[in-house]
């Protein structure tokens, strides 16, 4: 039988964090850092593409192509795939 989602006895856990911009930056470290190819990021609501709008390729930071202006909110939602019996961050 085939599943939609996640299989059986995996689980995801997904951290957010807020950067309120408040001067010119395009360098961002979301507290707990991120998996490679887990990482969506939203500039002001709109996601951003990865490769086109923002680079992330070292699990720690992420760097916009263009950087954000004072005013602007950036999201960056990290996902950590896991399985039930491994710990959470």
């Amino acid at each position: 039988m085939s599943m939609l989602g996640n299989s059986p006895g995996q689980a995801t856990q997904r951290i957010t964090d807020t950067f309120n911009v408040s001067t010119t930056t395009a360098t961002f470290t979301p507290s707990s850092g991120y998996s490679l190819g887990y990482l969506d990021v939203f500039l002001n609501g709109v996601k951003l593409v990865n490769g086109d709008d923002y680079t992330a390729s070292n699990g720690t930071t992420f760097t916009l192509t263009s950087s954000a202006v004072s005013g602007d909110v950036v999201e960056a939602v990290a996902f950590y795939p896991r399985g039930l019996s491994d710990g959470y961050l």
